[in-house]
């Protein structure tokens, strides 16, 4: 029996097992919230999660707003996390955070973004944990608001999109694959916009990597369409149909197959409004759906497969005054089906998802700001046992990983490979790509949301990754 069906055969086994609890009980994954820190530094604001020390276990690196501190917290493997050294302890006002391979070593950087300070920041990581001193990427950026990353010019290196609010500019700054970085290149610079958290995906399914922006003084968000498919220029044009108008506070935009309908839909939390996601219509507009809910303020959405039944779900977080704030998740993303994942954190400022304890399904972890505290919520659908962590890996790499769109392949030199995607049941849903030097990457964006195994068909090599 080769490795593939060995794996498939457990998973097989362990739904079995839970088919019927589900279907009485109809409850949320989720197990009881896990303190990883109740001391982290003061209000912790932003947060990731990725393989840090070259371990196989993802582990957490966090912001703080008043703490002026980049955290990170090392997976011990066992269901725990041990607080390191730290990444930094004077970037003021950090507001935005993640982890990406900025100098292409197969080692996972760290990227950050200071609201104070306006800038955005990276740091060397040697592949252990140690971090060097920050490396300016961009300065001058008033109220430096989210960073993320993506390959905007198709050139395959990483470059980085940072938003600021006061100087109401949303840019991508050019990586040149070894960690220096251009000049800005503007993606919006509207007057009084004041742009606050965004998305890269490729959403018009052109190729390129396109961007949500929720706009923080004109109450809305708008998409700007990549024209690098069909100009071989990374320049944005603005979709002319507003996404939602309205929102005084999107705290948390992103792009997500909400309905299930194999597309991307576009989905926010507004502190003083809703949850809600928008679906593209044929002549161009956008219809909003809200999540039913009795609970205020909410400021932290996500939308991944949890139960791993090939279905999207939808976990919110909310904030306000009281210590009770709740977790919930919308089972399939149905708007009605709220289930209370939690309700003993104070102030949920955001989530990451990933598969901290290598069990197969996908966990999450939250920051709660006033607080200053920071938790893990195991995922039950599998069990610890039929971990896929033992699938033999070779010298071959992928990047990044989680990834929303495209998976790059490393250390492929002069080899060739026929790989298929599978899902966690051992479905195949993507058969046999050919991967070489001059084709490295795969392109996954039409996936739902969850855990996937790579199979090298012509090696004995596989490997997990996680699509968001």
């Amino acid at each position: 029996m080769n490795l593939m069906m060995h794996v498939m055969k457990k998973l097989i086994l362990s739904l079995t097992s839970l088919l019927f609890t589900c279907f009485i009980f109809s409850q949320s994954p989720f197990g009881a919230k896990q303190n990883i820190s109740t001391n982290t530094g003061a209000y912790p604001r932003v947060i990731d999660s990725g393989d840090l020390n070259n371990d196989g276990y993802a582990d957490i690196v966090i912001g703080t707003y008043s703490g002026n501190t980049v955290e990170w917290y090392k997976n011990n493997k066992n269901g725990t996390f041990s607080s390191q050294t730290l990444i930094a302890s004077n970037l003021t006002k950090v507001t935005g955070i993640t982890i990406a391979d900025v100098d292409n070593d197969s080692k996972n950087d760290v990227i950050a973004t200071s609201n104070s300070f306006g800038k955005a920041v990276w740091f060397k990581n040697d592949g252990n944990g140690n971090f060097s001193g920050e490396k300016l990427i961009a300065s001058g950026l008033l109220e430096a608001f989210s960073v993320k990353v993506g390959d905007i010019d198709g050139n395959n290196t990483i470059d980085v999109v940072v938003s600021a609010y006061a100087s109401d500019l949303v840019a991508w700054y050019s990586n040149d694959g070894s960690g220096n970085f251009g000049s800005a290149n503007t993606i919006s610079d509207t007057a009084l916009s004041g742009p606050r958290d965004f998305d890269l995906a490729d959403y018009d399914h052109d190729g390129d990597l396109d961007i949500v922006i929720a706009y923080g003084k004109l109450h809305a968000a708008r998409i700007y369409n990549n024209n690098l498919s069909q100009t071989s220029s990374p320049t944005f044009t603005i979709d002319p149909n507003i996404i939602a108008n309205g929102n005084y506070y999107i705290n948390d935009i992103s792009f997500a197959d909400v309905d299930n309908a194999g597309d991307l839909d576009i989905i926010k939390s507004d502190l003083y409004t809703t949850t809600a996601w928008y679906k593209k219509e044929s002549n161009g507009s956008f219809t909003e759906t809200v999540f039913s809910t009795s609970n205020i303020y909410p400021t932290a959405v996500m939308v991944s497969d949890f139960d791993d039944d090939s279905q999207n779900d939808v976990v919110v977080g909310y904030s306000s005054t009281a210590t009770t704030d709740e977790t919930t998740w919308y089972k399939n993303s149905n708007p009605s089906s709220e289930t209370v994942v939690d309700n003993t954190q104070n102030d949920i400022t955001a989530f990451t998802v990933n598969d901290f304890d290598n069990d197969g399904d996908l966990d999450m972890a939250s920051i709660s700001g006033t607080e200053n505290h920071l938790n893990w919520f195991e995922n039950n659908t599998y069990a610890p046992s039929l971990s896929v962590n033992d699938l033999e890996i070779n010298s071959v790499s992928i990047y990044p990983n989680p990834t929303s769109n495209v998976l790059n392949f490393k250390n492929i030199q002069n080899k060739e490979y026929k790989v298929s995607v599978y899902n966690l049941i051992g479905k195949k849903v993507l058969s046999s790509q050919l991967i070489n030097s001059s084709n490295s990457a795969l392109d996954v964006s039409f996936l739902n949301t969850g855990i996937y195994v790579i199979h090298f068909e012509n090696s004995k090599t596989s490997l997990k990754f996680v699509k968001l």
